[in-house]
């Protein structure tokens, strides 16, 4: 029985490593940068210290628009 992908299969290849390599970095970079909620918090705590921190996280979750579930 034949399969709807097998003519797509022989014509799929991996890029060369290098390729890979190569788009790893700019990746990994925007990945590990931190949010503007978090530069927020991390300034606060520095500046006013833990709790002014923990209430900017806070007040940054009641703005920050989130997929609302349907039931």
């Amino acid at each position: 029985m034949s399969n709807a992908f097998d003519h797509h299969q022989s014509s799929v290849t991996m890029p060369p490593i290098e390729i890979l390599f190569a788009d790893f970095d700019p990746a990994l970079l925007v990945v590990l940068a931190p949010g503007p909620e978090n530069i927020l918090a991390i300034s606060r705590g520095l500046s006013q210290g833990q709790l002014a921190a923990e209430l900017s996280s806070g007040g940054m979750d009641q703005f920050i628009p989130t997929p609302q579930r349907r039931t």
